[in-house]
C-alpha cells in the first residue's frame, strides 16, 4: 500500500509493473481520483522487504550497537540515537540508489531543489531518506535495540499491570503494530503535502514504470492538474 499512499493526491512514485503483482485496490477507496494509485505492489518484492530485510536489519543493528558500547563505553544514549538515524540515511540513500539502477522503481517527481540527480531517470528525493530512512527504519531500530533489561521493547509498557496471563504476546503485538500504523500515516500525510511542491520529473517514463497512471506521458492530467510542467514522455 505503500506506492498508492505516497500518490493519495499526486502520482510521484511507481514500481516496476514486470514484478508479479495483483494491481491495487488503492482506486476503489472512496475518494481516491481515476488512474491515481495505478501503481502495481510486487507482492514477493514486499514479502522479501518487509518480512526478512527489516527484521534481518534491525538484528544486525543491535549487533553493531553493542559492539559501539563496548568500544565507545562514554556515549550516551543520545549519542547512540545520532549514530542510528546518521546510519539508517545513508543506509537508505545507498540502497534505494542501488534499486533505481536497477529499475526496481523510480521517482516519476521529485522536488528538485533536495533531492539527488535531479531531472535524470534516477532522480532521488532526499526527504526520502528522512522520512522513510530515519523516521520509519530509524523508528523500528530504536523501538528494537533499546530495550529494557528485561528485553522488553517501549510498546510492552504497562504490561505488567494487566491482569491477563494469556495472550501477552498478541497484544504486545497489537501494541506495537499500533505505534507503526500512527507512524505510516504522519509519513503518509506528510509525504503527500511535500509531493504537491515537486517540480522535476524525469526525461522519459518507460511503460512499465508509468501503468496509466494520470498526469504522466500522454496519459490524462490528474483531477485537479497539479503541476503546469510538461509531462514526461513515455518510452515505449
Amino acid at each position: 500500500m505503500a506506492g498508492p499512499a505516497v500518490n493519495a493526491l499526486r502520482p510521484v512514485y511507481s514500481y516496476n509493473s514486470h514484478f508479479p503483482n495483483f494491481g491495487t485496490w488503492a482506486e476503489f477507496i472512496p475518494g481516491w481520483f481515476d488512474n491515481g494509485g495505478v501503481n502495481p505492489q510486487p507482492i514477493f518484492w514486499w514479502i522479501g522487504i518487509y518480512l526478512f530485510f527489516v527484521p534481518l536489519n534491525m538484528m544486525g543493528v543491535d549487533a553493531y550497537l553493542k559492539w559501539v558500547r563496548r568500544h565507545v563505553p562514554r556515549i550516551n544514549r543520545a549519542g547512540l540515537i545520532a549514530f542510528v538515524m546518521v546510519l539508517m540515511f545513508a543506509q537508505d540513500v545507498i540502497g534505494e540508489l542501488i534499486t533505481l539502477l536497477q529499475g526496481v522503481d523510480r521517482y516519476v517527481w521529485v522536488g528538485g531543489s533536495i533531492s539527488l540527480f535531479p531531472g535524470t531517470d534516477y532522480q532521488f528525493p532526499l526527504y526520502e531518506g528522512l522520512v522513510w530512512g530515519c523516521g520509519m527504519v530509524g523508528l523500528s531500530a530504536l523501538i528494537y535495540c533499546f530495550r529494557d533489561s528485561r528485553g522488553r521493547m517501549i510498546t510492552d509498557r504497562g504490561l505488567d499491570r494487566l491482569k491477563i496471563r494469556r495472550g501477552r504476546t498478541f497484544l504486545r503485538v497489537l501494541s506495537l503494530g499500533a505505534v507503526f500504523n500512527i507512524a505510516m500515516l504522519v509519513f503518509f500525510l506528510g509525504y503527500n503535502v511535500v509531493n504537491q511542491h515537486a517540480d522535476t520529473t524525469q526525461p522519459t517514463v518507460p511503460s512499465y514504470i508509468e501503468n496509466d497512471m494520470c498526469g504522466l506521458g500522454d496519459n490524462p492530467e490528474c483531477p485537479p492538474a497539479w503541476s503546469t510542467t510538461t509531462p514526461a514522455e513515455p518510452s515505449r
